[in-house]
Order: C-alpha cells, then structure tokens, then sequence
C-alpha cells in the first residue's frame, strides 16, 4: 500500500483560538506500508513540512515502523 497525508488545516483551541493550514504551512508525507500477513506491517513514511513566511525552513525526516497484532 502506498500513501499520501496531509493536514488541510490545524484548530487550536487552548491557550487562544488559532487557525493554521496550507496557507501557512505545508505538511506532507508519503510512505509504503507491507502487510506480509493478517498479523504483522512494516513500513516507511517520509515526511516534509515548509513554512512559507520562513526563508530555508524546509525539513524532512524519515520514520520506519513495524506493527503486531494479537
């Protein structure tokens, strides 16, 4: 399996209301997922994250991840 994520827009609430989205940032990730069996994943996901009114403040990083079910 082969995904794409992103967040569209990001509401908090506490301390004060704040709304952020696209406009302000840009969070991406893409990753593959491998599901051998019902009972076990292994995975990879690359995320980017830029925020526009920042000049070089582009960042990557890279998570793999196993998961087991029982």
């Amino acid at each position: 399996m082969l995904f794409i994520d992103t967040s569209l827009f990001t509401l908090n609430i506490a301390p004060d209301v704040d709304v952020t989205g696209l406009w302000d940032v840009l969070n991406l990730g893409l990753g593959a997922q491998y599901s051998p069996t019902k009972d076990w994943d292994v995975g990879a996901r690359v995320g980017i994250t830029n925020v526009w009114q920042l000049e070089d403040s582009l960042a990557a990083g890279l998570t793999a991840f196993g998961r087991f079910r029982f």
